[in-house]
């Protein structure tokens, strides 16, 4: 089973683990949310302004692109706090954006990163109870096809 899911969060490409409300260090967003601008500083509780919208859903997709970043980061270093808590206030502010069909989506990949950070290096360690690999995979296929068919990115 351990290793099925580090094969899943292999292919979901994704990081992150303390949550937006844990104090860390001074950070900036590199996309805008529809309340905060791109390049404001990141403060607990953030992502309980945001209520879904596709549009700006589609906005913060395309601006993590054209930043560089992936929404399925793929080098996870858990002993990098900035960047770790950059990417927890990315997933918690765009799961609060998404669109009411992809919130379970996006809350099954945050479970997965939580469990993979808080793992750090030793995978042999990742707690897997209450992780489904399978609604794992599947969520990451829809949030894909999301951003394929209505944002417009490519994968």
């Amino acid at each position: 089973m351990r290793r099925a899911l580090a094969a899943v969060a292999a292919v979901v490409f994704l990081v992150t683990g303390c949550t937006a409300e844990d104090a860390g260090p001074e950070i900036d967003r590199w996309w805008s949310n529809g309340v905060d601008e791109a390049g404001s500083p990141i403060r607990p509780g953030d992502a309980d302004k945001i209520e879904p919208d596709e549009e700006l859903y589609c906005g913060m997709l395309r601006a993590t692109s054209e930043a560089g970043e992936s929404i399925f980061p793929a080098d996870i270093d858990p002993s990098d706090e900035e960047y770790v808590a950059t990417v927890t206030a990315f997933f918690d502010e765009v799961q609060a954006l998404a669109p009411a069909e992809l919130q379970k989506s996006w809350g099954e990949l945050a479970a997965l990163v939580d469990a993979l950070v808080e793992a750090g290096d030793d995978l042999e360690s990742l707690e897997t109870s209450g992780i489904d690999a399978a609604a794992v995979q599947a969520a990451s296929e829809a949030i894909t096809e999301h951003a394929a068919t209505v944002c417009g990115l490519t994968p």
